[in-house]
């Protein structure tokens, strides 16, 4: 079955959005992290109090965790059973926004995209 012109697009317009730097998106978004001597990000998590960083973003996997997999960062991410999520779940949760908004929005950012073309990497258990 072939796609139409627009189904295309908006196949386009999701991986674009899930290109989006992991790191620049959390600052767009206002989250609050340091960088890791990997390059990583690691913060308090936006979705539970916490004393040490649980929240971490990955620049080498483009995705994000609670490592504490608090209730809020599995709540945001169903579909991932608490596994490393994207950029537009990150954007959907913190904004409260649907998912054709948050790729729009990602679309929008004015960032350079951290994944090269192609298939987004698996994910394992982990991240980084």
């Amino acid at each position: 079955m072939r796609n139409t012109t627009k189904e295309a697009t908006a196949m386009s317009a999701v991986a674009m959005a899930r290109r989006k730097d992991i790191l620049a998106v959390a600052q767009a978004l206002g989250l609050s992290y340091r960088t890791t001597s990997t390059g990583d990000g690691l913060g308090h998590c936006p979705w539970h109090e916490d004393r040490r960083e649980s929240f971490s973003l990955s620049r080498r996997t483009n995705r994000f965790i609670c490592r504490a997999r608090c209730a809020g960062f599995v709540a945001v991410t169903p579909a991932n059973d608490g596994r490393p999520a994207s950029p537009i779940d990150l954007v959907m949760s913190i904004q409260q926004i649907g998912l054709p908004e948050a790729v729009r929005w990602l679309v929008a950012l004015d960032v350079e995209s951290a994944l090269p073309p192609g298939p987004a990497p698996r994910m394992a258990d982990g991240i980084g």
